[in-house]
């Protein structure tokens, strides 16, 4: 067996389903013996468990330790014991093409350390903050779709599991296997789609994504002013921006009165403390 697929998973049992359907080994382009996927299960309830049981027999699944989705991910590539992991989430939809061109990559004898697959989102954004983690050509190790050496993962230490939320724990393996400088490859034809999403409580959404900057930028102090002018973080003010926006022409001046305010008002603010921008570079 090459390769293990590990999928972190918490209370999404339809949408971890469509996933698994497209894993199926008679859905891929891989031999059935050359890889196994993996389901590390983070849900409440035994819903999950049942279903990945009944209708997807050859899925290995695992309890998971309940400790966020860094952690789930840990927990599943502890019970890998392949060369390689691959890396996807209970809400993507892997193409045909998905393991069959990591496993080819996997053969070249120049093959780096880690591969990344190709993103792309499917379906309609249908709202200005929507969100898809996409990577069109290479330079985001987004966890959602990549592949690592079982014992590069071991030496950087894994995913770090003092990132709670599912928020900026991906950039900061990235940075991690960057400072080793272990070796990238884009592997364009190990294809995912994700669908655009719009957070249920967009409130709890961006708190979560402020805790989890606060943590890598706590961890990596020397990386405040990159990450002040990255693509990343302007596209979030961006999205800040537009949400107060949104909020005053659809609920005129009462949207003021709200907590919405303050919890942007909180973001700008651990922007300006924590990333202190020097004004000149903030003119170019």
């Amino acid at each position: 067996m090459k390769l293990s697929v590990i999928i972190p998973t918490c209370n999404r049992p339809d949408e971890l389903a469509l996933c698994l359907q497209r894993l199926d080994p008679a859905a891929q382009s891989m031999a059935a013996d050359q890889f196994e996927v993996i389901v590390t299960d983070d849900s409440p309830g035994q819903a999950t468990e049942q279903r990945v049981k009944a209708q997807f027999p050859w899925v290995r699944w695992v309890q998971g330790p309940r400790r966020g989705p860094a952690a789930n991910r840990n927990n599943g590539a502890r019970c890998a014991s392949t060369e390689w992991l691959v890396f996807t989430d209970d809400d993507c939809l892997p193409e045909p093409t998905f393991l069959g061109a990591y496993a080819g990559a996997m053969e070249r004898p120049d093959c780096p350390e880690v591969l990344e697959g190709r993103t792309s989102a499917i379906g309609t954004k249908d709202h200005p903050l929507a969100s898809a983690p996409i990577n069109e050509s290479g330079g985001y190790l987004w966890s959602c779709n990549f592949a690592i050496r079982s014992s590069v993962f071991r030496a950087v230490g894994g995913f770090d599991e003092d990132f709670p939320f599912a928020a900026m724990e991906d950039s900061d393996l990235e940075l991690r296997l960057r400072r080793m400088a272990v070796r990238r490859l884009f592997v364009r034809d190990a294809a995912i789609l994700h669908p655009w999403k719009m957070p249920s409580d967009m409130k709890l959404h961006w708190r979560r994504h402020l805790k989890s900057q606060m943590i890598f930028l706590r961890k990596h102090p020397e990386e405040k002013e990159r990450f002040a002018f990255s693509g990343h973080f302007r596209s979030m003010l961006r999205y800040a921006v537009k949400g107060l926006f949104l909020g005053f022409f659809r609920n005129g001046p009462s949207v003021f009165r709200h907590q919405p305010l303050i919890w942007w008002g909180n973001f700008y603010a651990a922007w300006v403390l924590l990333v202190k921008p020097d004004p000149a570079k903030m003119k170019t």
